[in-house]
């Protein structure tokens, strides 16, 4: 197994791991109810769930990874595709 492959199914554990969590900490619909009370999400644009919000905010305290790092993963895995900047703007 090369090295990109080594990363790619690292990052794939990591974002079924955090899936895991939010389903026990609480439904999805909750989720998604309490995200737009709370203003996190007002528009879907680019971010579609408070699911994946979740799990952008998780990986880039997880990993230890930079907004642009954050960037291309989240492109790469067909999440969420935003600038670095845009990143930075919503956390």
């Amino acid at each position: 197994m090369n090295q990109y492959n080594y990363n790619e199914s690292l990052k794939e554990n990591q974002i079924k791991k955090i899936e895991s969590f939010l389903d026990k900490l609480m439904p999805p619909e909750k989720l998604e109810e309490t995200a737009m009370q709370h203003g996190v999400i007002i528009r879907r644009r680019v971010i579609k769930s408070a699911k994946v919000l979740i799990i952008a905010l998780f990986m880039y305290a997880s990993l230890s990874i930079s907004q642009r790092g954050l960037s291309a993963i989240m492109a790469t895995i067909g999440l969420a595709d935003m600038s670095d900047q845009a990143w930075k703007k919503k956390l």
